[in-house]
């Protein structure tokens, strides 16, 4: 009887795991032929970029993606050790998040509802539509999630100083092992921090700007 019940956790915990690992959005064809779509590879590594997206693969090779406030998006891939190995760059609007699949990346737009395929030199496999129903939203609030978890090691997002009040982006990424201190793996260089302020003060000065005009000649017609 024992050896009934212990065959049956082991199938359930197989069962799970297997649709854990394949947990991806459900996707359908789609026709990118009239898409001005390219994705560059880049083999050096200008500065560490502030985080809005991230990934961890198994080996825990990890890759950060990058907006830099306009249609430019850095993705940067580094080894387990936080070393720089390659990285993409790509023009698209909105938010995006990135997903290892094996040692190929997928890169999913968020306003184009897109999954792009591409291999480690940024070849792109297949470009395929993101469906919009219930589980896939799901899965959208789960690439959210600050935290990967690969075996006994978490990654954590993290800001420091002021800076976590000002921006959601983060500027550190924190390595906690079982039985081990926990350890900095990559941090945002400073420019990188300081330029995102200053986009972001601009921004704000001229959206509430230009709130306060439109408002005010509102008012007088009222007047």
């Amino acid at each position: 009887m024992k050896k009934i019940f212990l065959s049956i956790a082991l199938i359930i915990l197989i069962v799970c795991n297997t649709y854990y690992s394949n947990a991806r959005f459900e996707t359908e064809d789609y026709d990118s032929s009239s898409l001005d779509l390219e994705v560059f590879l880049v083999n050096v590594e200008s500065e560490k970029k502030l985080i809005d997206c991230f990934d961890v693969r198994e080996d825990g090779w990890f890759v950060v993606g990058s907006d830099e406030g306009d249609t430019t998006k850095y993705i940067n891939v580094y080894n387990a050790d936080g070393e720089f190995m390659y990285g993409y760059k790509y023009f698209d609007y909105g938010a995006y998040h990135v997903e290892w699949d094996g040692n190929n990346l997928l890169i999913y737009s968020v306003r184009g509802s897109r999954e792009i395929e591409v291999d480690s030199w940024a070849n792109i496999i297949s470009v395929k539509k993101i469906v919009d129903n219930e589980a896939n939203n799901k899965y959208w609030r789960e690439l959210d999630d600050p935290k990967r978890v690969v075996g006994n090691k978490e990654y954590v997002l993290k800001n420091k100083g002021i800076y976590k009040y000002i921006y959601s982006s983060h500027s550190q990424i924190e390595l906690f092992i079982d039985g081990e201190p926990s350890k900095i793996i990559y941090q945002a260089s400073s420019n990188a921090i300081t330029k995102r302020i200053v986009f972001s003060t601009f921004f704000c000065l001229f959206f509430f700007g230009g709130s306060a005009l439109v408002l005010g000649k509102v008012i007088k017609e009222v007047k």
